[in-house]
């Protein structure tokens, strides 16, 4: 997959998505490395693009306890239609826009 080319409506409908599976029951249960603050939410972020992204400070994020949904985190992205993009030790999570 390859993230899309953003605007600010499009970065704002992107944030506000992000935003709504950030605070769902299964990106809560997803595992974080020890001592790394947990999951953040931005609303632009330098290391993919300045797109809005959910960063998880794993590099193979799985679910650390059960999920209510999907039965694992792979999962959870490909029926979600976000994105996964891996670096410096962390996983970002990204729309892809195909969620029309």
């Amino acid at each position: 997959m390859s993230h899309r080319q953003s605007t600010t409506d499009d970065d704002k409908d992107a944030y506000e998505y992000l935003k709504q599976l950030r605070n769902s029951h299964d990106m809560r249960v997803v595992s974080v490395r020890s001592g790394s603050g947990g999951i953040k939410l931005y609303k632009s972020c330098t290391r993919v693009g300045n797109e809005p992204a959910i960063e998880i400070p794993h590099t193979e994020p799985s679910f650390a306890d059960a999920s209510r949904d999907y039965a694992d985190f792979r999962t959870m992205i490909l029926c979600n239609n976000v994105e996964t993009i891996t670096r410096n030790n962390h996983t970002y999570v990204v729309y892809n826009g195909d969620n029309e």
